[in-house]
Parts: C-alpha cells; sequence; structure tokens
C-alpha cells in the first residue's frame, strides 16, 4: 500500500485481505507493533543474503506523550515493556534459527523532535519533561 503521491517515504504492511499486520501503536500514526515481522525480516536476510551480520539499529516503540499526567504515571509504560521484550525474545529465536544478529540499538535514549509530529510520540528509555 505504498503511494508515490504519498508525503511519508514508508509502507504499510498489510495480509493478502488488505488488513494491517500488528497492533497499531499510541503516539504515531504510521507504527505497528509486529515483532513476528522482525524476525521473519532477519531469517529471510540470512537465507537470501549469505547470512550476513546484522546489527539492529533504531528499533523501539511509542507511545502518546501526555504531560497532563502525573510523572509517575506517565513513567509506568508496561506496553511499551512487553513489545520490547516481544521484540528481543523475536531476535533470539532468529539467532537460535542461525541468524547472525551481533548488536540491537533501542531507539532512543532521549525523546527527540520527530519530522512529522514534533515531541508528541514519547519513543525513548528516558523520561525528557519539554515543560520549561
Amino acid at each position: 500500500m505504498f503511494s508515490y503521491q504519498s508525503p511519508f517515504p514508508f509502507v504499510f504492511v498489510a495480509d493478502a485481505n488488505g488488513v494491517l499486520i500488528g497492533p497499531h501503536v499510541d503516539g504515531s500514526f504510521y507504527i505497528f507493533s509486529y515483532p513476528e515481522g522482525l524476525q521473519k525480516l532477519l531469517e529471510f536476510m540470512k537465507q537470501n543474503y549469505q547470512s550476513p551480520t546484522i546489527y539492529i539499529t533504531e528499533n523501539g516503540i511509542t507511545e502518546a506523550r501526555n504531560d497532563t499526567l502525573a510523572l509517575d504515571a506517565q513513567l509506568r509504560d508496561p506496553h511499551r515493556i512487553k513489545c520490547i521484550l516481544r521484540l528481543l525474545y523475536r531476535i533470539k529465536m532468529a539467532m537460535k534459527n542461525g541468524v547472525n544478529v551481533k548488536g540491537y540499538f533501542h531507539w532512543a535514549l532521549f525523546d527527540n523532535f520527530e519530522w512529522a509530529q514534533g515531541y508528541t510520540p514519547s519513543g525513548s528509555s528516558v523520561a525528557i519533561s519539554n515543560i520549561s
């Protein structure tokens, strides 16, 4: 489902019936969570590209930023913890299947300005307040 008319340089992935795979992620209009897809991609790379050494960079998940919540409520994000654990599990399964993954770098240490959404999504490991 890619359109050259689209201002966004990404592809929405759907199954054979046109249903988008994975649940939609809070805080982003274009990110869907599908850890199984990462394992499939890693195994595809091994099978089709002579088992390259792979470093996974900028991998993570966002959540909708809500500065009206108390800090302790903002810091509770079990869905992101669950997603990251699922991603790491799928990477481990791919490695057990012979994929040569040598590194994993979570995205990101700090929140940053997103090109399409400003500071609306929060995707960092460290909470940052933009209230001054």
